[in-house]
């Protein structure tokens, strides 16, 4: 009880939650006000741990296969069912992104890859960095064959780690 009565705790107190909040806004608003401030200012180191507590070192990827000639509707459901095996994969393995991830706004990102194999490419390389993945194989009512693979879902996981294996590719 007399730690709480005393003025030098709640000064600590004070300045340790305004320092985060003023950290926290500047990171926020980073994008907004860097034609104001040098980027010099900004401690790199700050500003990514502001980054990876705020979740905006985190993304899911999907990769669709533009052989398959899937229409615009196809191609949102196939991506809906590889976020869906995603996340349900992060929440079974209990990745430490995901809560990142769902408090960033969830960002997602769709590529495109000419071929089956070209995925299969991509999909390994995201094994082999330990990221969680998720194939969608249709099941041929309506556009594909079924059992075609379709589209790869990535993550959630960190940018560094999804862009190893996914930055040579073009959005869709």
């Amino acid at each position: 009880m007399e730690v709480l009565r005393d003025a030098s705790f709640w000064t600590g107190v004070s300045v340790g939650v305004g320092s985060c909040a003023a950290l926290g806004l500047l990171c926020a608003f980073r994008p907004r006000i860097g034609n104001f401030l040098p980027l010099r200012w900004f401690s790199s180191t700050a500003v990514r741990f502001a980054d990876r507590m705020l979740g905006r070192d985190t993304k899911m990827v999907f990769v669709v296969r533009t052989d398959c000639k899937m229409q615009k509707g196809k191609i949102a459901a196939q991506c809906c069912h590889a976020a869906v095996m995603a996340y349900k994969r992060s929440v079974e393995e209990e990745s430490p992104f995901l809560k990142p991830w769902e408090m960033s706004g969830q960002p997602k990102i769709v590529c495109r890859v000419d071929s089956g194999e070209e995925m299969e490419s991509v999909g390994s390389k995201a094994r082999d960095l330990g990221l969680i993945v998720a194939v969608v194989r249709d099941a041929g009512r309506t556009q594909v064959v079924p059992g075609t693979r379709t589209v790869l879902g990535i993550g959630p996981g960190p940018i560094e780690l999804i862009n190893q294996c996914t930055s040579q590719l073009k959005l869709l």
